[in-house]
C-alpha cells in the first residue's frame, strides 16, 4: 500500500515509516503544504495518515485553533479538493477529549473518506487496517 503521511514530528515518524516498510508498504512522509501537494499527485497515495496538531503552516490561525487544528484545516482545504476520494485517518498525541480537537474530529467525520483516530505509537498495522476499510460514507 501506497501511504502519505503529513506530518512533522521527528520523533515518532521515522520509526513509524520504518515499521510500515517493513510490512511491505511504500511510505512517503511530508513536513509541509507545499510538499504535500507536489507529492499527492506523483506518489498516488492510497492512504493518507494526517497529523491533527502541526505548526499552523500559514493557515489562518482563527481556522486552525494556532494549529492544534492544522491537519484538519489543510484536509478539508487541501487534499480534500487535489485528492478526493483517498482514504485517511487522523494520527495524533493530542488528547481528543479537549473540545475543539473533538469538534474538528467531529468535522471530519463528515468526509466518507475519514477512517479513524489514532494516537502516535499505535500498532503500526492499526493503520493499514484503518485505510483499508471499505467506504462507509461520511
Amino acid at each position: 500500500m501506497h501511504i502519505l503521511i503529513f506530518d512533522e514530528d521527528p520523533k515518532h515518524l521515522p520509526i513509524l515509516c520504518d515499521l510500515l516498510r517493513q510490512k511491505g508498504h511504500t511510505v512517503l512522509q511530508v513536513k509541509d503544504q507545499q510538499e504535500l501537494e507536489k507529492s499527492i499527485n506523483v506518489f498516488k497515495p492510497e492512504g493518507i495518515v494526517i497529523d491533527l496538531m502541526m505548526p499552523s503552516l500559514n493557515c489562518p490561525p482563527d481556522m486552525c485553533s494556532g494549529g492544534y487544528t492544522t491537519g484538519g484545516y489543510i484536509y478539508r482545504n487541501i487534499i480534500n479538493k487535489i485528492a478526493p476520494g483517498i482514504p485517511f485517518i487522523v494520527y495524533t498525541a493530542t488528547v481528543v477529549e479537549v473540545s475543539f480537537i473533538n469538534k474538528e474530529i467531529q468535522e471530519l467525520k463528515k468526509f466518507k473518506e475519514y477512517r479513524w483516530v489514532l494516537e502516535k505509537g499505535c500498532n503500526e498495522e492499526l493503520i493499514v487496517q484503518y485505510l483499508t476499510q471499505p467506504i462507509t460514507g461520511g
